[in-house]
């Protein structure tokens, strides 16, 4: 209970002068919990930002190679469609995987022919093997596989790649990336 005279009376009847800086019922915090609690939360950024920059290089590894998958299917629909040869030709080039589409046959680890696509850059700076695979009208692929191909990113010393395996009826399988 207050009285006139600023004071109060605790529980004991003893009366006690009111402050304005007095600690009872007041809550603060101190510089070193504050200090603590911003290093805890540092500490959790710094954490959240590496497991960022992993699930970057796994993205740009799956990316790229599900942009190889599906140019190797086109590659082998358009050589069923309109019954012709078509090749498909990958290889890195100034540290970026590509693949190019041409209308022709496979020599080594090239395409001969007409370029009909391409080149189209992997996204997310992945590289790839440099590999060369003609797909003739009645869906069989050349070289008869199975035939892998990897593509790999990486960034902040972190590596992961995709190994794709082209069957010999030019199937594509693509498992999930590895790091």
């Amino acid at each position: 209970m207050v009285g006139r005279s600023g004071r109060r009376r605790d529980h004991l009847g003893v009366y006690t002068k009111l402050s304005m800086f007095s600690n009872s019922g007041e809550a603060g915090v101190t510089l070193i919990e504050l200090v603590v609690v911003l290093a805890l939360l540092f500490i959790l950024a710094f954490l959240a930002m590496a497991a960022l920059g992993n699930v970057q290089v796994v993205s740009s590894a799956k990316g790229g190679s599900d942009e190889v998958v599906s140019a190797i299917r086109y590659t082998r629909q358009r050589a069923i469609s309109e019954a012709q040869d078509y090749c498909i030709a990958t290889s890195t080039t100034g540290g970026v995987g590509r693949y190019q589409v041409y209308l022709g046959a496979r020599s080594g680890t090239s395409c001969t022919g007409t370029s009909v696509e391409g080149p189209v850059d992997l996204t997310g700076g992945a590289t790839i093997d440099t590999v060369a695979l003609r797909f003739t009208p009645v869906s069989v692929v050349d070289p008869v596989g199975p035939t892998t191909i990897v593509v790999t990113a990486t960034a902040n010393s972190v590596s992961c790649t995709v190994t794709l395996t082209v069957t010999p009826e030019g199937g594509v399988q693509a498992p999930p990336p590895t790091c």
